[in-house]
């Protein structure tokens, strides 16, 4: 049986990132990377290469599935800074929903199979965690986006699969801070920086999500997953960890509700993930938190000398 070709869409995220090498590591697929910006974040994998692709854009959608043909697709791109989304609620429909209904329909062109990364925050946050068949209701634009997404590729006559996820950490090229590279950034510098104690879910390596895909997509496994770390525990919690896996100040973390800090769009607070159906169905269990952050910082620990030695 031959390799697939894989179309990865939001290349230059995070998650994006470390899918394409895991991908291009671990597989003989062609890689058909697709991002906003004019050029790759990351080389380009041996056995594929890089195109600008603005998912918005219907017609550019169609042309990019009918000149590459993938096989499967996988869609990282969203609008996730969630309090814009709440205020620019048109960018955030164009780009989350939107978007999503084109690759939806240029997978039902070509006959290609969405794999769509969506979230915890479809969810209120009340009865939390979840399984993967519990009723969404979310209280934030983002999570209704999301939401609404998730319908698209469900109603949409393809064959798909959504992955949820949360709490999302890692390391990428020229990508937005996420809450671990921000609680290192800040405690390096003496800054003190406040942390929500209730707000409560499984923080999730990237590298380690990059290679569950893989994995469900070896398995060509439908439907919803829940695919997270297996350690629910609050922000704050988690701040303390990050200080003391990498020899921080735990003192300059200061505990807060998440009423007290006024953010523009509503938190869901317990939105804890189970994750027993990935983990029985595909043989997958990410690192606990202790496990995942000593790993990110003897990455960051070799790339720091690598960088020393150019």
């Amino acid at each position: 049986m031959t390799a697939p070709r894989i179309a990865i869409i939001g290349s230059n995220g995070l998650l994006g990132q470390n899918l394409s090498k895991v991908f291009s590591a671990e597989t003989s697929s062609q890689l058909i990377l697709a991002d906003l910006h004019p050029r790759s974040f990351i080389s380009e994998p041996k056995q594929g290469f890089y195109t600008p692709l603005d998912i918005t854009n219907r017609t550019a959608v169609k042309e990019f599935s009918l000149k590459y043909l993938p096989e499967i697709v996988i869609n990282c791109a969203a609008m996730n800074d969630v309090d814009t989304c709440e205020s620019e609620r048109e960018s955030a429909w164009k780009i989350n929903v939107k978007g999503v209904e084109h690759l939806v329909d240029g997978c039902r062109t070509v006959d290609a199979w969405l794999i769509h990364l969506s979230s915890d925050y479809v969810f209120d946050g009340k009865h939390g965690p979840y399984t993967e068949r519990d009723k969404p209701n979310p209280l934030s634009y983002y999570g209704k986006t999301k939401l609404a997404s998730e319908n698209a590729c469900r109603l949409g006559g393809i064959r798909f699969t959504v992955v949820r996820t949360m709490i999302l950490y890692g390391l990428g090229e020229n990508v937005r801070e996420n809450f671990v590279t921000w609680v290192i950034n800040n405690l390096s510098q003496g800054k003190h920086i406040n942390v929500v104690t209730d707000q409560i879910g499984n923080p999730t390596p990237a590298d380690e999500l990059a290679t569950a895909m893989l994995r469900l997509s070896e398995r060509q496994r439908e439907g919803i997953y829940n695919i997270a770390g297996p350690d629910i525990i609050s922000r704050f919690e988690f701040a303390r960890e990050i200080a003391r896996v990498f020899d921080l100040d735990a003192n300059n973390i200061h505990p807060v509700t998440t009423e007290n800090l006024s953010q523009n769009a509503p938190r869901p607070l317990n939105s804890g993930m189970i994750t027993l159906k990935a983990e029985s169905e595909l043989g997958i269990r990410l690192s606990t938190v202790a496990e995942g952050l000593a790993s990110l910082k003897r990455r960051m620990e070799r790339a720091k000398s690598a960088h020393q030695l150019n």
